[in-house]
């Protein structure tokens, strides 16, 4: 599969896994050290050709995420589950399938600029949050949108940054029959 877009990964197993599935050009931001250096590169090619942010499926990937969608608002963002990416006690990209790095890769999402209706209370309204099947339900609704597995804040951010409105995400869990 060839990508046009530059993909940013954490460390070279990533980028050594990547290769063997993509062909695309891939940059390194080496763990959460991101240097200039890299963050101008990320900038100048996502008003170029586009970037794709897809880092590990853990708290530093979701750091690195961040800082560069804070420089970048419009990269592209790929990302896979933890049970996905684990192999014995570790997470990465690297130890994902080539299966489930293309499913990732072929469901991207951009942040949205527009502003989500979305409130905390509105989560646990839906039973998202405080609710004995929440946790399942959380994840039920995070795989809709191609996320990794979320807690109910991590879940909030997201779909806020989406720009879901609270009548989407109520019609998706009836027509999902998710409860």
């Amino acid at each position: 599969m060839k990508i046009k877009e530059l993909i940013v990964v954490e460390g070279i197993h990533d980028l050594n896994k990547l290769k063997t599935v993509i062909d695309a050009e891939i940059i390194i931001t080496h763990g959460m050290h991101l240097s200039e250096d890299v963050l101008n590169a990320i900038k100048e090619n996502s008003e170029t050709r586009g970037v794709i942010v897809f880092t590990d499926p853990d708290t530093p990937g979701d750091l690195i995420r961040q800082k560069i969608s804070e420089a970048c608002p419009l990269v592209k963002h790929a990302h896979l589950k933890s049970k996905d990416a684990r192999y014995k006690h570790k997470v990465g990209i690297e130890h994902a399938s080539s299966e489930t790095i293309l499913h990732a890769l072929n469901n991207l999402y951009t942040l949205n600029e527009f502003t989500s209706d979305l409130t905390f209370s509105d989560l646990y309204e839906l039973g998202l949050s405080g609710h004995p099947n929440s946790s399942a339900l959380r994840n039920k609704v995070a795989q809709h949108f191609h996320l990794s597995d979320v807690n109910t804040k991590k879940l909030y951010a997201r779909l806020c940054a989406l720009g879901i409105q609270k009548v989407q995400l109520k019609d998706i869990i009836i027509s999902k029959r998710i409860d």
